[in-house]
C-alpha cells in the first residue's frame, strides 16, 4: 500500500477481514481457472488511491470473471459460485456488511473470461458524517 495514504478511521481486525474475504474468493476463482486452461497464470494486483474524501483499495485477479446476473447477487447472503459445500456463501455478504458500517462502499467490476476488480472505499477520517 502507498506509504502516503490519508488515514482512515476503521477497525483494523474487520478491514483485515474484509481483505482476506477478497483474497480467497480471487485465489480460488483463478485456481478454477488454472484448472481449466493449460499455461494460465495467475495474477494479483493490489492498488491503492486517494480521491478528494476516500482511500480506494482495488484488487484484481485475471481469474474467470463474473456473469452480470452473479454480479448482482455477489453480496446477498449464502450466495456462492462454488460446488456445493465448498463455500458458505456468506464473505461477500459479510464484507459489505463491515464496509457499510464504516460508512463505504464496494464496488465490483468484472467480465466474464477476463477477471476481477473489487474496489474497496472508505472515507478519510475527515469525511465521516455522523
Amino acid at each position: 500500500f502507498s506509504d502516503d495514504l490519508p488515514k482512515i478511521a476503521g477497525e483494523p481486525y474487520k478491514l483485515e477481514q474484509v481483505i482476506t474475504n477478497i483474497i480467497t474468493n480471487a485465489r480460488e476463482a483463478m485456481d478454477e481457472k488454472s484448472e481449466k486452461e493449460n499455461g494460465y497464470s495467475k495474477e494479483l494486483i493490489f492498488q491503492t488511491a486517494q480521491t478528494k474524501d476516500e482511500v480506494c483499495i482495488s484488487i484484481t485477479d485475471n481469474g474467470p470473471g463474473m456473469t452480470e446476473q452473479q454480479k448482482t447477487k455477489i453480496f446477498e447472503p449464502f450466495f456462492t459460485t462454488k460446488e456445493v459445500g465448498k463455500s458458505t456463501g456468506l464473505g461477500m455478504s459479510i464484507s459489505f456488511g463491515i464496509i457499510d458500517s464504516h460508512q463505504g462502499r464496494i464496488e465490483i467490476e468484472s467480465s466474464e473470461g477476463e477477471g476481477t476488480t473489487v474496489n474497496v472505499l472508505l472515507p478519510l477520517i475527515m469525511a465521516i458524517k455522523d
